[in-house]
């Protein structure tokens, strides 16, 4: 879908016109001005768009930007997809029921990361590291010449995979962030762990300014600021993990959270036996488990809509691909 789409990176700015004469005269690279927005010509042929944001803080993520000639028929295609585009209702910036806004500018409809490839060497190595880490294994399948890993990062929404045959980049390449409640908590959790951590920092040029020199500079964020205390480790292969402590985010950069369900106690009991009664004949035909392992994939599958027989066939798929519990 958007194989042949030239996709560029974005980020705001204070002042175009200081942007402007910095990038084309202190660095010396090709600009053009369009409707207030400032673009970055690179050598490659990459763009880079800077666009004019008030109260502008530095940045704590990262845009990437795909053009492509029909934004509805992009967005029903990777909708079909299982992409799940975001929606917003505040002041200038709103969107339909598609999640595309329109009428305020370009026409844009948003998405989020939903996986980050992390490069490895040693497969079981790394899968050892992330599960000593405390994330959560999702899958690891194995097909003669690949080996796909996912894990996921605790009360995260994006997930990283790893593997054989998944990725030619370097391993030790990739560069990630993993945002946390509590910078010192978080630090103090993974070394009892048995990571090694670096002290809490903070940048002397603001998150993510390495062109100073010495960036970082020990301790906290004197201010105490939310997004601006860090701390860092690798993993086995070197690639490289930062710890940002994010106790209230910026407006606009909070998910909607939805209210749960009243649960109904008659069908979900009777939903609980079910269970039961399908796990006992597996757990007579396979080795030691867990039963809340068997359970947890077979009431997903009956409370998305699968048979019966066809939760049992999930569960005993997620048995085998990701605890790998033999039969009997």
């Amino acid at each position: 879908m958007l194989e042949d789409s030239k996709a560029f990176s974005g980020f705001a700015a204070p002042n175009i016109a200081q942007e402007k004469r910095f990038y084309s005269q202190t660095l010396g690279l090709k600009t053009s001005e369009d409707h207030g927005l400032l673009r970055l010509h690179l050598a490659g042929g990459n763009d880079v768009l800077i666009y004019p944001k008030p109260n502008h803080v530095p940045a704590t993520f990262t845009v990437l930007n795909f053009p492509v000639d029909d934004v509805d028929r992009a967005v029903n295609e990777l909708t079909k997809r299982g992409v799940r585009f975001e929606h917003y209702n505040q002041g200038d910036l709103k969107t339909d029921e598609k999640g595309i806004m329109r009428g305020n500018g370009p026409t844009i409809a948003w998405f989020k990361v939903e996986v980050v490839i992390v490069p490895v060497s040693d497969v079981d190595r790394a899968k050892a590291f992330y599960e000593k880490l405390g994330f959560r294994l999702d899958i690891d399948i194995v097909n003669e010449n690949f080996r796909g890993i996912q894990f996921t990062p605790p009360r995260s929404e994006a997930s990283i995979i790893f593997g054989k045959g998944v990725t030619s980049a370097r391993s030790g390449s990739a560069d990630l962030v993993l945002a946390v409640d509590n910078v010192d908590a978080a630090r103090e959790d993974l070394i009892a762990r048995g990571v090694n951590v670096s002290e809490v920092f903070h940048y002397a040029g603001g998150p993510f300014n390495n062109a100073v020199e010495n960036p970082r500079i020990v301790g906290r964020d004197p201010e105490g600021r939310s997004y601006f205390s860090f701390a860092s480790f690798e993993d086995p292969d070197g690639n490289r993990w930062l710890l940002q402590e994010i106790k209230e985010r910026l407006p606009g950069r909070k998910w909607d959270q939805k209210q749960a369900r009243p649960i109904d106690v008659a069908p979900l009991a009777e939903l609980l036996r079910e269970t039961s009664e399908h796990h006992d004949h597996y757990e007579k035909t396979h080795a030691e488990h867990h039963w809340w392992d068997w359970y947890a994939p077979y009431l997903s599958a009956r409370q998305n809509g699968s048979s019966p027989e066809e939760a049992v066939a999930a569960a005993n798929r997620y048995m085998d691909e990701v605890h790998h519990v033999p039969a009997k």
